[in-house]
């Protein structure tokens, strides 16, 4: 029963070992890739990473991190405006005292809550308002005189997304409301979607009348959409929604004599003529929904 535990013993100890010889390797790992300075990987010719870094690290080690787009897990420890907080290690550890990192997040919808872990993506530089100013394309900072002087050489984390425990990024823009003309032309998109489906299940049947309301309903609907981007001074699209609708009755007049092929090939070319048109003035917003541009 000795033996036995003996060599039970000594396997977990084998297997103790392998992972605190894994762990090590890990670690030596992060931190050979911390002390890499920016400049040094893109000699390397390395492509741009996401660092995962702690406040503390930030704090002590500025020269290591200036200029990297890092990801930092923090406490919240003050708001200091409605675009800057701050944020800090854990302050149960003496050890990390002093390490708050100014966080400026010209997006900020809402303050993170405080005392509460976040997780900050961002750029890491150092506070110049001027500076700071032409990284964030101009936006509205919100520091006042007090935060500058406070923070001022040291390093700051730009932010383009802050991530509270309830998984929302609280420096998502939302998109603005649509306006009326949007959501009627939503509405045209969803009929010519649900007709096009119905239209191609009625050329694989080679149902003539089946066909017949489908092409009649795109045919209204790409004759709104015309008219929506002449209104908006889209000539392109303005002229592929024509084409769509001469397609539509194109299809229209070839089931009906039952030239099926004829069909299927106008057919082909209505989904062409509207690919074209998503591909060039459709663009998805963060929320999921689409709106359409008004140039390329």
């Amino acid at each position: 029963m000795r033996r036995d535990d003996t060599r039970s013993g000594s396997s977990r100890h084998v297997i103790l070992r392998g992972r605190h010889v894994a762990l090590a390797a890990a670690v030596l790992g992060l931190v050979t890739a911390a002390r890499s300075t920016p400049e040094a990987r893109q000699g390397q010719g390395a492509a741009p990473t996401l660092v995962p870094v702690a406040a503390s690290s930030i704090a002590k080690f500025p020269d290591t991190y200036v200029g990297e787009t890092v990801s930092m897990m923090a406490a919240v420890d003050r708001i200091l405006s409605p675009t800057a907080f701050s944020v800090d290690q854990d302050k149960a550890h003496p050890a990390a005292a002093g390490t708050d990192v100014l966080v400026i997040v010209p997006t900020l919808q809402s303050p993170p809550p405080v005392d509460t872990y976040i997780t900050v993506i961002g750029k890491v530089l150092r506070l110049d308002a001027v500076e700071i100013a032409k990284e964030a394309g101009g936006k509205n900072l919100n520091l006042s005189a007090d935060i500058i002087a406070q923070y001022q050489g040291r390093p700051v984390l730009l932010a383009t997304s802050v991530i509270d425990p309830k998984m929302d990024d609280l420096a998502k823009v939302p998109p603005p409301p649509m306006s009326p003309e949007e959501v009627a032309f939503s509405e045209v998109m969803k009929r010519v979607n649900a007709a096009s489906g119905a239209l191609r299940t009625a050329l694989g049947e080679s149902a003539a009348d089946q066909v017949t309301p489908q092409t009649t309903a795109l045919a209204a609907a790409f004759t709104d959409a015309e008219a929506f981007f002449k209104a908006r001074g889209i000539a392109e699209a303005a002229g592929w929604a024509a084409e769509a609708r001469a397609q539509a009755e194109a299809v229209q007049k070839a089931a009906t004599s039952g030239s099926w092929e004829t069909a299927n090939t106008a057919a082909t070319a209505l989904t062409q003529y509207c690919q074209r048109c998503h591909a060039g003035y459709r663009v998805r917003m963060e929320d999921g929904t689409y709106r359409v541009k008004s140039d390329r």
